[in-house]
């Protein structure tokens, strides 16, 4: 099969730390969506829970008997990667031509799934 299950998997069985950062990560970002303004500051741990988020969804489909993408399993997550690039996306800049998206995201971005 190859080594990248085999990772996958002993990254995984680690549950206490790896489950601890994905939350501390998670509890950052929501922290920055609601109290850090518009700007570089904002953009810095959303991309970072968006990256977490992303390699949740690969580590656990590589580490899968049947290595594909379900949208049962892992559709919460894609979709929390994707409203927090279109978060980071509206409010990374420091212009004010994004004030209305930037507020708008950060609606979405309360709704979305943890």
């Amino acid at each position: 099969m190859g080594a990248v299950p085999e990772l996958a998997r002993a990254i995984l069985e680690q549950r206490v730390p790896y489950l601890a950062g994905q939350i501390a990560v998670k509890a950052v970002t929501i922290l920055a969506v609601f109290l850090v303004p518009q700007g570089p500051g904002h953009a810095l741990p959303v991309l970072a829970c968006a990256t977490a988020a992303a390699a949740d969804v690969a580590l656990r489909v590589a580490a899968s008997r049947r290595p594909r993408l379900s949208p049962g399993k892992h559709g919460a997550d894609l979709l929390l990667v994707c409203l927090l690039l279109a978060d980071a996306a509206a409010c990374g800049g420091e212009g004010s031509a994004g004030g209305k998206a930037f507020r708008g995201v950060r609606v979405g971005v309360a709704f979305a799934p943890p």
